[in-house]
């Protein structure tokens, strides 16, 4: 069944893959030169927190799960909108799920516009702007 906006869904759900992808890349390949921040990054190392469970990861090791979570939730994101946006949805679940996806990305967009961080910004700009297009396809009953 062809279901309007189906395919530009599918491109922003792989737009939203990718940038899950970028995001990981760019946490393990990212390197420090500058040294007032290596010795910042010293002290996050040697600043533990207790969670209890007999752990107490560095700040450091906060910071790094924290940004490989988002990069899984994107990943994840993504991979849930290819699956089901390629499993035949009807019109009405792909709408329903076009706006979730919207919702999701706008708030990600206006937390890295408020907090300054440019690359997940433009990354996740574009992918609103994929599901804004599907959105109106969907819309104007576009099947492409």
């Amino acid at each position: 069944m062809a279901v309007a906006g189906r395919r530009t869904f599918i491109v922003a759900s792989v737009f939203l893959t990718l940038t899950g992808a970028l995001h990981a890349l760019g946490h393990f390949t990212y390197r420090e030169t500058d040294p007032a921040r290596l010795a910042i990054e010293r002290a996050l190392r040697g600043a533990r927190v207790p969670m209890g469970l007999g752990m107490a990861p560095s700040m450091l090791e906060l910071q790094s799960a924290l940004a490989l979570s988002i990069a899984a939730c994107l990943l994840w994101l993504g991979v849930l909108g290819i699956v089901i946006a390629t499993g035949d949805p009807t019109p009405r679940t792909l709408r329903r799920l076009t706006f979730t996806q919207l919702a999701g990305c706008a708030a990600l967009v206006l937390l890295y516009a408020r907090f300054k961080v440019p690359p997940p910004l433009v990354s996740l700009a574009m992918v609103e702007v994929m599901f804004v297009l599907s959105l109106l396809r969907q819309a104007m009953g576009f099947t492409r």
